[in-house]
């Protein structure tokens, strides 16, 4: 008896291109013996099968329960059309007209398969640093256009030899539509330029041996991965890697390094399950760990800092240079301090040519530069603290579509966001924009995530804060409407929408600085709203900031601050015993400053903790943006007391809660004078944070029902912060949100961004 034939047109979207979909549909129909044909569009890819009923029914099973492992499926959509009487199942040409509805691919770290080709002498591909099939291998980071295929990436340039040919059309092969094909015959190629002497390396035998040769040597080399350019250097060697921060001009900032195994990593760090999990990962990216207190690390690559971010090698060619190379490297971002991570070669050259003794670059161009991400665990989850390699671009799926909307984020941690179709995505952190030659590459971004996508906004988001660099983007923007966001309810949209909240809740957004709605500068805020506005319910009373930004980089101003609204007439004496490194005339200059009220006023939790940092550690000056809090976090976690909060002053004042400035400062002079541990100070700090969170949510509670609770902003980066929060607030049964996928740093503001902007149009983000 014959079987009821069947015939389905199915339509696949998601992160459906570059991960091997089309293969692995191909292998499943001829394993059920059902034809037809499969073909990627902007949409993901569409499918035409024909077969009998249950080979159809098991394969339509088969594609949600064995798809491959970086494949996400959005949404299967199947309907009866006409059968055909298909002879086999095939491949056919892509198109490349409609909405784009496919996700884009992140690129993704070296497969087993790849490795042990690649270790292998026989193999064809043995050594050889580009190799990689449809499981492994670049992606965002060389696509041109849309769909997904070759000749709209930066491998067009290499016309595949006949045995990747044959490989690239045989289905069953690995390689099988592997668009990044190659091999040592018909693939990229590497150089090996060697500053000083002026030679260049182009034997492909003796590169990676001479790179090592000068790795071992002390020398820092500039090599080119998958998005952009990494310095490297011995992390082993105080010599060299004092040398790599004294021409980057990075005094303090942790350099991130690349250890060869997990052997290397145990010996200098510890690690979880879900670490090693995560580090090992497609993805691979830059995992913070606790450093092990004796280890062969060079002092001078993480001071004063109990943390290391570590990776593994995730290209081929990392893992040929850890045959030969230290067993750890420094593999820090390819720039010049303040700048763009280097991803051309030419000015790669240029830019970089008085930090690094060599550069090890190769012919494939980077199409979309894309820095390391940046994640923690913590309470068995993991926290995305910087969006880069493996996880951009980012895509949040919606419910339904929305109107097209670029939203251009901050300052500090830059990210544009936008909407398409019925998705957010977050594009690559993009640094910090303090330069022109930032605005360039931010623009450039831009632009290619717009043209990738498709998307012609016709609104434009961007902070309050008029003087921005992505503010000034924003308005010079060829686009209809032009809104502005206050920058921390930008930081508590994020979060409700991440956690697809659509209540109201109390966010308390602590952070360093966000413009604000009085043209004040906030950062202690408790903001009681949902995605589509807020009101301003609390926040720290204000200190001035004398020197403005200069007040940043040099907190022991803030202590100053602090010290003259404790004390106007003492100011001068409590300075010379508080802040005993403080020159006379400077401290004199900036009291003048304070006495005549000049300079802006800030209700900001980061500049708290500076405060803190200067008066405990004397952190007088920072290098980098939140090194005093961090320094202050490590404090606290060494102190071997439980420690109490000290006394709460909070004033009711017109339906505000303000928090006095003494009550976090003023029992850390009495504690100095008192000889107070200053371990045992930093943690008694850090619970008053967390104890003032917690009975503002009480109160809250009490007057307007909230059960919900937000923690965002960047001084929640601060892990004993963020701890010692949640388990006070979940103790008294509320609902806490928190950050995983998007940054709780400014990093995540441009999604926020949408958030309002898109609520404020009058869209339903959040649909049941």
């Amino acid at each position: 008896m014959k079987q009821a034939k069947v015939a389905h047109k199915i339509a696949i979207t998601g992160m459906v291109q570059g991960v091997g979909f089309r293969p692995f549909i191909y292998r499943l129909a001829r394993e059920e013996s059902v034809r037809g044909r499969i073909k990627n569009s902007l949409s993901g890819v569409s499918i035409h099968l024909e077969g009998e009923v249950e080979a159809v029914t098991r394969m339509l099973a088969r594609i949600t329960t064995e798809k491959p492992v970086m494949a996400n499926i959005a949404s299967i959509q199947v309907t009866d059309t006409r059968y055909t009487g298909c002879g086999t199942f095939e491949i056919v040409p892509s198109k490349s007209e409609g909405e784009v509805k496919l996700s884009i691919a992140p690129d993704i770290g070296l497969c087993e398969a790849c490795q042990s080709e690649m270790e292998d002498p026989a193999d064809r591909r043995a050594v050889y640093p580009f190799i990689n099939c449809v499981d492994c291998g670049p992606r965002y980071s060389i696509i041109r256009q849309l769909p997904y295929d070759r000749p709209l990436t930066s491998m067009s340039e290499f016309k595949m030899c006949p045995d990747c040919e044959r490989e690239y059309h045989d289905p069953g092969d690995r390689r099988f539509h592997a668009q990044p094909v190659a091999c040592p015959r018909c693939g990229p190629r590497m150089q090996l330029i060697i500053s000083q002497s002026e030679l260049t390396i182009t034997d492909q035998d003796r590169v990676v041996p001479h790179t090592a040769q000068l790795l071992q040597a002390g020398k820092i080399v500039a090599i080119k991965g998958l998005g952009g350019y990494h310095l490297a250097c011995d992390a082993r060697s105080d010599e060299a890697v004092a040398r790599l921060r004294e021409r980057k001009g990075r005094p303090d900032k942790p350099f991130a390094i690349m250890a060869k195994d997990f052997t290397e990593i145990e010996q200098i760090a510890v690690v979880s399950e879900i670490e090693k999990r995560l580090l090992y990962s497609p993805r691979s990216p830059i995992i913070l760990l606790q450093k092990q207190e004796v280890s062969t690390l060079s002092r001078h690559v993480s001071p004063r800092n109990r943390c290391i971010g570590v990776m593994i090698p995730y290209t081929p060619l990392h893992k040929l240079l850890f045959t030969l190379a230290p067993p750890i490297l420094v593999m820090t971002s390819g720039n010049r301090s303040g700048f763009p991570i280097c991803f051309q070669d030419e000015v790669t050259l240029q830019d970089l040519a008085l930090i690094a003794d060599a550069f090890l670059i190769h012919n494939r161009p980077i199409v979309n530069p894309c820095d390391d991400s940046v994640a923690l665990e913590q309470s068995g989850g993991i926290y995305l603290q910087r969006c880069g390699r493996g996880e951009a671009p980012h895509e949040f799926q919606l419910t339904a579509p929305v109107p097209p909307v670029l939203a251009c984020g901050a300052e500090q941690k830059a990210a544009v966001a936008l909407t398409a179709g019925s998705r957010f995505i977050l594009g690559p952190y993009l640094g910090d924009l303090y330069s022109a030659e930032a605005l360039d590459h931010y623009t450039y971004v831009t632009r290619n995530l717009l043209d990738l996508y498709r998307v012609i906004p016709t609104v434009v988001v961007h902070d309050l804060h008029p003087d921005y660099l992505s503010s000034h983007f924003a308005r010079n923007f060829p686009a209809e409407t032009k809104t502005a966001v206050q920058h921390h309810h930008a930081h508590l949209a994020a979060c409700l929408l991440e956690n697809r909240c659509d209540r109201s809740a109390l966010g308390f957004c602590f952070d360093g600085t966000g413009y604000g709605d009085d043209h004040t500068v906030w950062g202690g805020e408790l903001l009681l709203g949902d995605l589509k506005s807020y009101q301003r319910v609390g926040h720290c009373s204000p200190l001035l900031m004398p020197g403005g930004e200069q007040a940043i980089k040099e907190p022991w101003r803030m202590a100053l601050s602090y010290l003259y609204f404790h004390d106007k007439e003492q100011t001068s004496k409590l300075a010379e015993i508080f802040l005993p490194g403080i020159a006379a005339k400077d401290t004199d200059a900036n009291l003048q400053l304070l006495r005549n009220d000049v300079g802006p006023r800030t209700s900001s939790m980061g500049r708290i903790f500076d405060i803190a940092a200067a008066l405990l550690q004397k952190r007088y000056r920072i290098s980098y943006e939140g090194q005093g809090a961090m320094e202050l976090q490590y404090l606290a976690e060494n102190s071997s007391e439980q420690g109490s909060p000290f006394p709460l002053i909070i004033e009711e004042r017109a339906e505000m809660m303000l928090v006095r400035p003494q009550t976090f400062i003023q029992p850390l002079l009495e504690g100095l004078q008192n000889e107070v541990k200053p371990e045992s100070l930093a943690l008694s700090f850090h619970l008053t944070v967390a104890q003032w969170v917690l009975q503002a949510s009480v109160l809250f509670r009490e007057k307007y029902g909230i059960t919900t609770i937000v923690l965002t902003g960047g001084v929640f980066q601060n892990l004993l912060l963020l701890k010692k929060s949640r388990h006070l607030l979940e103790r008294e049964k509320f609902t806490v949100l928190v950050h995983r996928r998007i940054p709780c740093n400014d990093g995540g503001i441009a999604f926020g961004q949408l958030a309002v902007a898109l609520s404020r149009m009058g869209t339903n983000l959040i649909q049941e």
